[in-house]
């Protein structure tokens, strides 16, 4: 993971019970790929606060992703390939963009996985064969809510923590991948160089 900085979003809506409680979010990349290669960005979230209690678990994610940076390395993005238990929306790719994603799970016997710290879900991107540069993976909201929307079940029922609730923060940490030339890329190009000289003489 190669995080560039992290933004925190307080969520102030009224109507809520909430109390204190952190929810943190970053993404498990390579730190470099070569040009043309595929890789997987794995997003990973936790819970922490006054509402963290054993019998607690992640309820779920709303949220879409935008990649940014040297946007001539993206070639294209997958919708996801892992998701929690139940996999309400697949996401929608979108030139740069997987929109509005939404997968959640409940405690039951199954899938149903209890961690805290969670791998969340995954997606991939490919990148173009003959460019080079910085790819940035960056948390935004799903189309329905002002912001990233994830959510805790504080004591194992229908009570939930969730990050448009008031005094519950969201930590987003992004991440970058370098793209880098693929081996033999160099190569080539001297070698055309070479060819190129030859036809002069």
């Amino acid at each position: 993971m190669s995080p560039i900085f992290a933004i925190t979003i307080s969520c102030l809506t009224a109507g809520s019970n909430a109390q204190d409680g952190t929810f943190r979010t970053w993404f498990d990349v390579p730190d470099t790929v070569m040009a043309g290669e595929t890789f997987e960005v794995q997003m990973w979230a936790s819970f922490e606060g006054e509402l963290l209690r054993p019998e607690g678990w992640f309820a779920g994610a709303s949220a879409s992703y935008e990649i940014a940076g040297d946007l001539e390395t993206f070639g294209s993005i997958s919708t996801l390939t892992r998701s929690l238990m139940f996999l309400f929306q697949e996401g929608t790719p979108d030139a740069n963009w997987l929109r509005d994603v939404f997968t959640g799970q409940v405690d039951m016997p199954g899938n149903f996985d209890p961690g805290n710290p969670l791998h969340v879900l995954s997606f991939d991107i490919e990148t173009t064969a003959n460019n080079t540069g910085i790819l940035d993976i960056n948390l935004r909201p799903h189309s329905t809510w002002g912001v990233p929307l994830l959510g805790w079940s504080i004591d194992g029922s229908d009570n939930y923590a969730e990050t448009n609730d008031p005094n519950i923060a969201l930590i987003a940490t992004p991440a970058s991948v370098r793209v880098i030339p693929a081996p033999g890329a160099g190569a080539v190009l001297a070698l055309a160089g070479v060819a190129a000289l030859r036809r002069r003489r």
